[in-house]
């Protein structure tokens, strides 16, 4: 969802939002935020991780000389 999508939702009381005071709004929405980016960067690490243990096959294998 991006970031205006959230802010009409909040703003209208809608979705996860609804039946909720301002301030009550907010702290879901700061929460959805910090879980979202959480995830993203778990996502981004495990990318990071995978990439540096490929090259570290790759190395090996050339410095053993196989294919």
């Amino acid at each position: 969802m991006s970031g205006v999508a959230a802010q009409g939702y909040v703003e209208t009381g809608v979705g996860p939002y609804a039946g909720l005071s301002e301030a009550d709004a907010f702290t879901v929405l700061v929460s959805r935020v910090e879980r979202a980016i959480a995830n993203e960067n778990s996502a981004t690490l495990n990318v990071m991780t995978l990439g540096g243990q490929v090259n570290a096959d790759l190395e090996y294998r050339r410095a053993a000389g196989t294919p």
